[in-house]
């Protein structure tokens, strides 16, 4: 599988809300060292220092800027590749067979350029469909409010009240559904080309602290160029009897 030979040095500064205090910097700068280096950090920071905004500009800029050092790689091998000469070899065989090598290399990478395109192309329709998803949500509620009570009751901030709520056809399920269909259709292909899939997993110990984080997202840099997913929701899926009884969904999450 191709893999990009490049290292990243930590930025001088990253993509923050505000302007950053010095201990936010060091500790995006020290948290992009540790993950580019494969290493485990331990960082503490002080109450109020801002460390979830931290960990979540310093991680992300890490994976933004690690993607685009594997198509900025991708795009130089595939062009190396093709501007190079065949060779010039007086064994001819030696020379047709250096020649087919370079020419399934440049195959794979191609392939998996195309992969990575259309991986891009997938993720855009997603975005698009939750936005029209959203947007008919609205227009579906708007028509109700008004057959049923006319102009009695405002309803200006629908929109920003809807626009948290989750669709009926989630896209992040659907598109799971979409590639077990089509499984059986790549079954054949070379699992070594395909596009580096790299993901940040956060972790916390209470449900209200994954749900500070999602806000923290979404109030970020990232907010609209990061696809995120909770994986955190007791009262749905706990099968202890002691937790179902419990009535406040505070108390189930916590």
């Amino acid at each position: 599988m191709f893999k990009p030979s490049k290292s990243l040095e930590p930025p001088e500064k990253f993509p923050f809300p505000v302007e950053p205090y010095p201990i936010q910097n060091d500790f995006m700068k020290n948290l992009y060292g540790a993950i580019e280096g494969n290493k485990i950090g331990v960082f503490e920071s002080p109450t109020g220092t801002g460390k979830s905004l931290s960990l979540i500009c310093g991680s992300f800029r890490w994976l933004t800027d690690n993607e685009k050092r594997f198509r900025d790689e991708l795009e130089k091998e595939i062009s190396k590749l093709s501007e190079s000469e065949p060779a010039n070899e007086l064994d001819w065989f030696a020379s047709q067979s250096q020649n087919h090598l370079k020419n399934r290399q440049k195959q794979e990478l191609v392939a998996l350029m195309k992969k990575l395109q259309l991986k891009e192309e997938r993720i855009d329709e997603m975005k698009k469909r939750c936005k029209t998803l959203n947007s008919d949500a609205v227009t579906k509620v708007d028509k109700e409010f008004r057959k049923l009570f006319g102009d009695k009751i405002p309803i200006e901030d629908l929109d920003s009240e809807l626009k948290d709520e989750p669709p009926e056809v989630d896209p992040v399920l659907e598109e799971y559904d979409s590639e077990e269909e089509g499984e059986d259709c790549d079954e054949e292909e070379d699992d070594s080309i395909k596009p580096e899939d790299v993901k940040i997993i956060y972790c916390s110990r209470t449900h209200s602290q994954l749900s500070q984080f999602v806000n923290e997202v979404k109030s970020s840099p990232y907010a609209n160029s990061i696809r995120l997913v909770s994986l955190a929701s007791r009262q749905s899926l706990c099968i202890n009897p002691s937790v179902n009884r419990l009535k406040s969904q505070a108390l189930i999450n916590e």
